[in-house]
């Protein structure tokens, strides 16, 4: 269970930086 909480929150970490790279590079 909490591996699984884990896992979620580092996909969300994962796709909020790739969101700032993206607007930064904009």
């Amino acid at each position: 269970m909490t591996s699984l909480i884990i896992a979620i929150v580092r996909g969300i970490a994962s796709r909020d930086t790739i969101q700032q790279a993206y607007n930064a590079d904009k």
